[in-house]
């Protein structure tokens, strides 16, 4: 496609600490010109392996 053309991006960004394992809920709101957005997010958060040595 040939012409200029005009566009508008949005971002949200978030940085948590480090999470314990198991269910976390993060809910992100926000709001700009008149535009809003709400979005929830469930992580889940596997444990880290042990791993053992065998000799």
């Amino acid at each position: 496609m040939d012409g200029a053309y005009t566009a508008t991006g949005c971002g949200l960004w978030v940085q948590l600490p480090a999470l314990e394992a198991g269910e976390h809920t993060l809910k992100i709101r926000g709001q700009a010109d008149g535009f809003s957005v709400g979005v929830d997010y469930t992580l889940t958060v596997d444990p880290v392996p042990t791993h053992t040595q065998t000799q």
